[in-house]
């Protein structure tokens, strides 16, 4: 398994596992599954491409992606803001592999600080992350509207 960067050019490569992270968000979620219902990933993408400076890293395992993860800068802001691996390559290190591999590239320029959002009903993925220097910093509440 090696991570390689996809160009702009290549995105549409990881829409099949994209799309299992956005189902799965949609089933854990209490509140706010009709935010993941109608999210689409061309809109997604069109978010992360608006900003500055964006990658996206996907781990290749013979010839067939198992794992993406996208980083993006705002502003000199970085944020983690999707990592995936197909469950089947899951405990294999591909997870850790990706987001070592976004974070090099938030160093690189020169973020002064770097997010990563845990969406409501995933929080169980939070003590991974502290592996990687992410703490909880504070909970961030949206207003439902009815």
């Amino acid at each position: 398994m090696k991570i390689v960067e996809l160009d702009r050019e290549s995105y549409h490569e990881i829409e099949g596992l994209w799309e299992g992270l956005n189902a799965f968000h949609g089933e854990v979620a209490e509140n706010f599954k009709d935010h993941f219902a109608a999210l689409t990933f061309e809109k997604r993408m069109q978010a992360v491409f608006r900003k500055e400076h964006c990658a996206i890293f996907a781990a290749a395992d013979n010839a067939e992606y198992t794992g993406y993860c996208i980083a993006s800068v705002e502003k000199r802001r970085g944020e983690v803001d999707s990592l995936f691996v197909d469950p089947a390559c899951r405990r294999r290190g591909v997870g850790a592999k990706l987001i070592e591999a976004a974070l090099d590239w938030l160093d690189e320029k020169g973020c002064a600080e770097i997010y990563l959002f845990v969406s409501e009903g995933n929080e169980s993925v939070l003590e991974y992350y502290q592996q990687f220097g992410f703490y909880k910093r504070f909970d961030l509440l949206q207003r439902k509207k009815a």
